[in-house]
């Protein structure tokens, strides 16, 4: 679950779950999935 202010390493869990999730619920109907991270660079 995301949550304010994670640290990367949670960050890219969090997606990573949520990416393998969605593949294992309706792999046959989709086409992958995106990812955008926006960073502030600051």
């Amino acid at each position: 679950m995301y949550k304010p202010d994670m640290e990367p390493e949670e960050l890219f869990e969090t997606i990573s779950q949520a990416l393998l999730s969605s593949i294992d619920c309706d792999c046959l109907s989709g086409w992958g999935g995106y990812v955008l991270i926006v960073v502030a660079n600051g």
